[in-house]
């Protein structure tokens, strides 16, 4: 899955590899803008203001395992991780996962296992393939919209933890996911300049 240029969206290609083809990109092939791996949504306006939390949401990433921007709803945390999602510099990619149309917990791991276009082998769970494939790489994981299945995010990001210790994770929800050494990031809708905007590290 590539970011299409001057499309504004992202497609899945597919590249023909044969014995005597020479080996193509196909993300140059399409005249892709993406020129790293994983997937983010396109940035389709300027983020004014939230410079500081922007930064801060980076250098927490850098620091730490699980962060998590937490607030209620209108806050701007998609648009604020989306930010900095970009701005991450992760070897095998940032990869955002929404989990707004699942609506069932036991599906969470099923929808995050296809962003990375991975398949369930037969016999083993989503979230046991889905470590399996994370296992060794060094890539950001964002959680978008977890408030409606909290329990299920907060119990696939420990799985993720703790099978691939290389692996980052920045989700967004109404409230912490909740696991140890866990740094929460509350931010308000007020301009940067007088929000309340505050960092804490659950213990």
């Amino acid at each position: 899955r590539v970011e299409l240029r001057d499309v504004g969206r992202s497609e899945v290609v597919y590249c023909l590899t044969a014995e005597h083809l020479a080996a193509v990109d196909a993300r140059e092939v399409v005249g892709s803008t993406q020129r790293r791996p994983g997937w983010l949504p396109a940035i389709e306006d300027e983020l004014v203001g939230r410079s500081a939390e922007i930064g801060a949401v980076v250098d927490a990433i850098d620091a730490f395992g699980v962060v998590s921007i937490v607030g209620v709803g209108g806050m701007g945390k998609t648009r604020l991780a989306l930010e900095a999602a970009t701005a991450a510099e992760f070897a095998d990619g940032v990869w955002w996962c929404d989990l707004a149309a699942v609506t069932a917990p036991d599906a969470v791991p099923a929808a995050v296992l296809a962003v990375f276009g991975a398949r369930q082998a037969s016999g083993r769970s989503a979230t046991e393939c889905l470590v399996e494939h994370l296992s060794g790489l060094g890539v950001l994981v964002v959680f978008d919209n977890c408030e409606h299945v909290i329990d299920a995010a907060r119990s696939l990001v420990g799985s993720i933890r703790s099978g691939c210790l290389d692996v980052r994770v920045l989700a967004m929800s109404r409230e912490a996911v909740g696991l140890r050494g866990e740094h929460v990031i509350s931010i308000s809708a007020l301009p940067a300049s007088d929000a309340s905007f505050h960092r804490s590290v659950r213990p």
